[in-house]
């Protein structure tokens, strides 16, 4: 049987890696898969945007032994922060999540909006993720960085 697990924000805004619970550990180690939403760019040296409101976020590298460590494999990138450090600080993000399987944001429209397909116990999942308004969000015009918006038109809502 497949156990997969959501969670929410993800946010490691040192550079120590995060402490987990034994008993969430163990939670975790039953899962197949576990996805949780990342909740800011991973940056080294880029300037913050600066027309954002609200409070800007980022992560260092270290942040990705933390997620090793839990046992994330796929994690969503749709959020009201991925963007504040504009398209530098979400290439940067993407390179140095490689190993995982990410979604909800990317350097083009169709990257940005794409299914994450993974084949868990030979059952395929499909991951989508989107966000209200947010710096960012790559609109239908092909070129541009963000995230997928909730609101768009290609967006199908009638199910």
């Amino acid at each position: 049987m497949s156990k997969i697990i959501f969670t929410g924000d993800i946010y490691q805004g040192k550079e120590t890696c995060f402490e987990v619970d034994e008993n969430l550990k163990a939670i975790f180690s039953s899962a197949s898969s576990i996805c949780g939403n990342f909740e800011g760019p991973i940056v080294n040296k880029y300037t913050p945007k600066d027309f954002k409101a609200g409070p800007i976020l980022k992560q260092s590298k270290s942040v990705i032994k933390s997620l090793e460590t839990c046992g994330f494999n796929t994690l969503s990138l749709a959020n009201n922060h991925i963007f504040d450090y504009g398209r530098k600080g979400l290439e940067e993000t993407l390179d140095n999540l490689e190993g995982f399987h990410c979604f909800g944001a990317g350097m083009n429209y169709c990257d940005a909006v794409n299914v994450c397909i993974q084949n868990i116990n030979g059952v395929k999942v499909g991951y989508v993720s989107l966000t209200e308004w947010c710096f960012g969000i790559s609109r239908k015009k092909d070129n541009n960085p963000g995230c997928g918006w909730v609101f768009d038109v290609l967006v199908k809502t009638d199910y």
